[in-house]
């Protein structure tokens, strides 16, 4: 786990240890998402990933906290899902589209009952970071996509929907839990320079 850059504590939680050091900040298009998402095979390990794809798309989760989630910690009736031990082990509570629900439900009905965390093996264990870290850039490839995809993209994704969406910066802070309203600005301007292009290549003097 070390080599992936994530340690590995007691009852399973994965810490991330790159801070610092950030990836690139893909963004996907609507048309991409659905691309992905249409793309994870319908066995039971397909549909674990499609499940973990959701949950980084529409509730802005980082790798680590998807993989933590208990199974009562989603609450799909309130749109709400419970993340422990975030980032700097906070926990809060964020918002999830109505649109992860069928993803969600259908991993629902497949997964060990027995198992403690939401996202799971077959034989019920924990999924590890490095294995969704293989696992996305090689899905994102079978569904066409052409610029990498890892993770944090879909954070990157949600951040840059909400905001043409017209939603608040204050609001797309909290979903994201960043330390200040600042901090948010900063990331979606690093995330976003195709909004200057077009803007710019469309205005006429």
């Amino acid at each position: 786990m070390v080599g992936y850059k994530y340690l590995r504590f007691h009852k399973g939680i994965h810490v991330n240890v790159n801070k610092g050091k950030r990836l690139p900040g893909e963004v996907l298009t609507p048309e991409e998402v659905q691309l992905l998402l249409a793309s994870f095979p319908a066995s039971r390990t397909g549909v674990r990933n499609r499940a973990i794809a959701a949950l980084g798309l529409y509730a802005s989760l980082r790798c680590f906290e998807i993989l933590n989630l208990y199974p009562g910690d989603i609450d799909l009736e309130k749109c709400s899902v419970l993340v422990r031990n975030g980032k700097g082990g906070k926990t809060a509570r964020v918002g999830i589209s109505r649109a992860a629900k069928p993803y969600i439900m259908e991993w629902r009905e497949l997964r060990p009952e027995s198992a403690q965390f939401f996202i799971c093996t077959h034989k019920g264990e924990q999924v590890s970071t490095a294995y969704v870290r293989e696992m996305l850039p090689r899905q994102s490839k079978k569904a066409g996509i052409r610029h990498r995809v890892h993770c944090h993209s879909f954070r990157h994704t949600s951040a840059v929907l909400l905001m043409r969406a017209g939603t608040p910066l204050v609001v797309i802070s909290r979903q994201l839990r960043h330390s200040s309203i600042a901090v948010t600005n900063t990331y979606l301007q690093h995330v976003n320079p195709e909004e200057v292009i077009s803007a710019v290549r469309d205005l006429i003097f």
